[in-house]
């Protein structure tokens, strides 16, 4: 039976006589603190990582399948610009990149997002509608020029 050690919930095991004792770390309260902050900010990085993957395949998706609709309804009510649209504010940095590179309806999706604000509102054609939501994600530190 393992004795119970007065340390706060460590039960000592007896082990086989030939594994070595495990080895022993000490960490000052410093690097405790740096240990925390570089695992938040790879995880940070991951989640950015992921949630670009999860915004590539879905946007990827949405073009393929409905590329040849000219219908809005068709387009907006798609089940990946919906779910798109449902992850909020923290994917717009996503869609104007999208929007400089791969040119796409994502006006709709982006005057939501925006709280109803309507970036390209007088707009003649589509290209100034892109410049304007561009200039838009600059002003609000959405992305860079």
């Amino acid at each position: 039976m393992p004795a119970i050690s007065p340390r706060i919930g460590y039960v000592a095991m007896p082990r086989p006589f030939c594994e070595k004792p495990p080895r022993r770390h000490i960490f000052y309260p410093s690097s405790h603190h740096k240990i925390e902050c570089l695992t938040r900010i790879k995880e940070e990085e991951a989640k950015e990582q992921s949630l670009k993957q999860w915004f590539a395949k879905r946007a990827d998706r949405w073009t393929a399948e409905t590329g040849i609709h000219s219908s809005p309804v068709i387009r907006f009510m798609h089940k990946d610009y919906q779910s798109i649209m449902a992850r909020g504010k923290e994917v717009i940095p996503y869609i104007l990149d999208r929007l400089k590179t791969q040119p796409d309806d994502w006006f709709w999706a982006l005057k939501y997002l925006a709280d109803n604000y309507d970036a390209a509102e007088g707009a003649n054609s589509f290209d100034e509608a892109v410049k304007a939501w561009l200039k838009w994600g600059v002003e609000n530190d959405y992305i860079s020029e």
